[in-house]
């Protein structure tokens, strides 16, 4: 249900607003459909369950890993780095196995403040991380470094995701052989 506009008319007592009732109607439904009910009609039936006041909308522990969205919990197909400049999209998975097959710059898009993506990379050539837009603060923690004779697992976290974006990564290498896929 849309807002209804309570006409209130344009200087106090004029007598061109709502009616004091049909006010009050107009209040009633919008609270109605807040709180979950049905109002049938102008004569003050409500139906439904009623939430009650201090009840949370999401009940504790209501939300499990099943429920959040991709960007939180899938893993993206193989994406090939072939000098073309490939784009990680945010949006699409958590995990992201990047087979390099020349040097490239991954591209990062659809980026939230606070959301984490884990890159799994290997081939033995060199990266750079970039932005598809705006002008990025790309920041390295820890003194792990980038190895292209083996795989890497890139960890990256948004901190910012404006018109200037910021992100920092942290590197780790380990041996291909382990790689779950």
């Amino acid at each position: 249900m849309a807002s209804e506009n309570l006409d209130v008319g344009t200087t106090a007592n004029d007598g061109t607003g709502d009616a004091l009732r049909d006010a009050f109607i107009k209040i009633r439904k919008m609270f109605a459909e807040l709180y979950g009910q049905t109002y049938s009609s102008d004569t003050q039936d409500l139906s439904g369950t009623a939430l009650e006041i201090g009840q949370p909308l999401i009940a504790a522990d209501a939300i499990d890993h099943d429920q959040l969205a991709d960007r939180y919990t899938a893993r993206v197909a193989n994406i090939t780095a072939d000098g073309g400049g490939e784009e990680i999209d945010w949006s699409l998975g958590a995990i992201f196995k990047v087979t390099l097959t020349s040097d490239d710059t991954l591209n990062f898009s659809n980026y939230k403040k606070g959301q984490v993506i884990d890159m799994i990379t290997d081939g033995a050539f060199t990266i750079t991380l970039g932005t598809s837009s705006g002008t990025p603060a790309i920041n390295q923690v820890g003194s792990g470094t980038y190895d292209n004779t083996t795989t890497n697992l890139i960890q990256v976290t948004c901190t910012d995701d404006d018109a200037t974006p910021e992100f920092f990564y942290s590197v780790g290498t380990y041996s291909a052989d382990t790689d779950p896929a």
